[in-house]
Formats: C-alpha cells, sequence, structure tokens
C-alpha cells in the first residue's frame, strides 16, 4: 500500500512568524477544534516546536470512539511545522 498525504494551505493575512506563534500557544489545538467534531485532545507532550512530541486525541468513530496520535516534525522556527500521523484512522 502506498502512502497518502493530505495537504492543505491557507492564506491568512498576518505574518507567518505571528500564525506560528498562534499556532505554538499552548491550547492553540483546543481551540482549533471545532466543538460540533467531538473530536478531544487526551494528552500532549512538548509542543510544535519539539521534534518528536506528541498529541492524543479521541475522536467518535463507532461506538467506542477511535484514538488519534500525531507527532510533530520539521519544525522551522516562525515559520512551519510537520504533523505526522503515528497511529489514527486514517490510511
Amino acid at each position: 500500500m502506498s502512502k497518502q498525504a493530505f495537504r492543505a494551505r491557507s492564506f491568512l493575512p498576518h505574518p507567518p512568524a505571528e500564525v506560528f506563534a498562534w499556532h505554538a500557544r499552548e491550547g492553540a489545538l483546543d481551540r482549533l477544534l471545532p466543538p460540533w467534531s467531538g473530536v478531544t485532545v487526551e494528552s500532549r507532550s512538548g509542543s510544535v516546536r519539539d521534534e518528536g512530541s506528541t498529541v492524543v486525541l479521541r475522536m467518535p468513530v463507532g461506538p467506542l470512539g477511535a484514538r488519534w496520535v500525531a507527532t510533530h516534525h520539521d519544525c522551522v522556527e516562525g515559520r512551519s511545522f510537520r504533523d505526522v500521523q503515528a497511529s489514527g484512522p486514517f490510511s
């Protein structure tokens, strides 16, 4: 099975460093998750700045839900970071 990637771009009327700083702040992911999605943060270690840090999410899939573990990689301070699914509901 080949690996697939989901890539998205958003253009924001703010400097990249300002947007990066917002995403690196404590609780940014919690603020990004829509309340109607039912997705909750179970745990996290480190921040987007820390190579290999993790976030564990719980998604309402089926009767028991699904666990989604993502790791942060390739941080370019003030510019970008990459999330990689370590395990979860997506192929």
